[in-house]
C-alpha cells in the first residue's frame, strides 16, 4: 500500500511542477504579446500622424502653387530687391484648406502656415525657434550661353506643417519645406519647392 501512495504523491508533485511550467510559458507568452502590440501600435500611430502632415503639406504646396500663379496674390512690388520686410510674415490659408484631413484624421491635431522670408526684426526671435532662415528678394539672371540673359526676380516661402495626437504632450512631427517664388520677365510667376525636411 505505501508503494502505491507514494507514486500517486510523485504524480501529483509531478502534475503541479507541469502545470506551473505551462502556466509560465503561457504567462510569458501573453506578456511578450502585449509587448508586440504596444510596439506596433505604436509605430502605427506615429505612422499615421506622419502620414497626415505628408497629405497636408502636398494640399497646402498645391494650394500655394496654384494661388502664386494667379493674378494679385503676390504684390510685384514685393519681388523688388530691397523692399520693405513684413513685421506679420504669416500668409492667411482658407480655413477649409485642410478640413478635409481634418475630418479623416479626428485624432491629429495638424496646423498648417506660410511664412514670407522677407521679415523684420520682431519676428527674427520666433524664425529661429521655428528654424526659418531669412531670405530678402533678390535677382537673379537666365540665359542660355551666347544669348542675351533675362532677369528674373526672387522672393523665399516657407511652409510649416505640423501634425499631433490631441491627447498626447509629445513633440510633433514637423515638415518644412522651402518655396522659390520665380518671377520671370514676361510677369508670370510660378512656385519652385526646394526641398522638405523633417524634424
Amino acid at each position: 500500500m505505501r508503494r502505491i501512495h507514494k507514486r500517486d504523491g510523485a504524480v501529483l508533485i509531478t502534475a503541479i511542477y507541469c502545470s506551473v511550467a505551462i502556466l509560465t510559458a503561457v504567462l510569458l507568452y501573453f506578456t511578450l504579446a502585449n509587448k508586440i502590440h504596444g510596439s506596433v501600435n505604436w509605430e502605427c500611430n506615429l505612422l499615421k500622424r506622419e502620414n497626415a502632415a505628408i497629405q497636408a503639406e502636398a494640399i497646402v504646396k498645391c494650394w500655394f502653387g496654384s494661388s502664386v500663379s494667379g493674378d494679385g496674390f503676390i504684390n510685384t512690388s514685393e519681388f523688388i530687391p530691397g523692399s520693405e520686410p513684413k513685421d506679420d510674415p504669416y500668409m492667411d490659408l482658407p480655413e477649409d484648406l485642410l478640413q478635409e484631413i481634418r475630418n479623416q484624421y479626428k485624432d491629429i491635431c495638424i496646423q498648417a502656415t506660410i511664412i514670407d522670408q522677407n521679415y523684420g526684426d520682431s519676428f527674427v526671435s520666433e524664425a529661429d525657434k521655428m528654424n526659418v532662415p531669412r531670405g530678402e528678394p533678390s535677382m537673379l539672371l537666365i540665359g542660355a550661353e551666347g544669348e542675351s540673359r533675362d532677369v528674373c526676380f526672387i522672393k523665399r516661402y516657407h511652409i510649416r506643417i505640423t501634425s499631433a495626437y490631441s491627447n498626447e504632450e509629445g513633440v510633433p512631427i514637423v515638415l518644412s519645406e522651402n518655396v522659390l517664388v520665380l518671377k520671370e520677365p514676361s510677369g508670370t510667376i510660378r512656385a519652385i519647392p526646394l526641398y522638405t525636411k523633417k524634424q
